[in-house]
């Protein structure tokens, strides 16, 4: 049995922590998302998504708070290249470069360098 790849729901969830300010609770996501799933689907994908690690979860009186994840498991960011970038390594490379206009001069540096090593290795 495969598993399913990174789906369109989920990727809105994530998206939505982000636009909240990477902490919500499931009703703030609901209230969001406004027609895109009923509360219980948001809140079993929240879970789920709790349960793979790309989000973290912590009561707060009788509610839970969703985050991002600190670091986004390999496995998150493979799932968001496949979906989002069609598979291709280089487009979402790029889009993460030119997004991020706030780069330094050490980052754009360390960027070139890890390039150079890549061409290196063929």
């Amino acid at each position: 049995m495969t598993k399913r790849q990174f789906g369109e729901l989920e990727m809105l969830i994530i998206k939505t922590l982000k636009e909240l300010g990477n902490s919500a609770s499931v009703k703030d996501v609901y209230s969001k998302l406004g027609s895109h799933g009923s509360y219980t689907t948001i809140l079993t994908v929240m879970t789920r998504l709790a349960a793979k690690n790309e989000l973290t979860r912590e009561k707060q009186g009788n509610k839970y708070y969703y985050s991002l994840s600190k670091i986004p498991s390999k496995n998150l960011l493979k799932r968001i290249q496949e979906k989002i970038f069609g598979g291709k390594k280089s487009a979402m490379i790029c889009y993460l470069i030119e997004e991020d206009s706030k780069l330094t001069e050490n980052e754009l540096q360390a960027i070139e360098e890890l390039i150079r090593k890549k061409r290196l290795e063929g």
